[in-house]
């Protein structure tokens, strides 16, 4: 994974440098369906260890993910019997804007 492997060198850099690198966020968009492609075990069964590797527990880093879409998605879905409509100006439709 060359981006946690580019990570590291940054890293590297800026405690060269005099930063106090403490903390890589590793972003977000993990699925949020059990019906994608690609599962939350596949990705952290590759993501893991590459962290390990770069990042290891003593090296003092925190590391974050954002995964509220996993965590949200199924909050979402949404099923409705629709039971009428409306007709507006003489036209059938769903335009909601005007």
């Amino acid at each position: 994974m060359q981006a946690l492997s580019d990570a590291c060198c940054v890293s590297e850099v800026g405690t060269e440098v005099g930063f106090s690198m403490y903390l890589l966020d590793i972003g977000s968009g993990f699925p949020g369906s059990e019906d994608s492609k690609l599962k939350s075990e596949e990705i952290t069964s590759v993501i893991n260890p590459v962290l390990d590797k770069y990042f290891p527990p003593d090296s003092g880093e925190r590391i974050i993910a954002e995964p509220g879409r996993y965590y949200v998605a199924s909050a979402f879905t949404l099923a409705v019997n629709i039971i009428a409509k409306k007709k507006k100006n003489g036209m059938e439709g769903t335009d909601l804007l005007g």
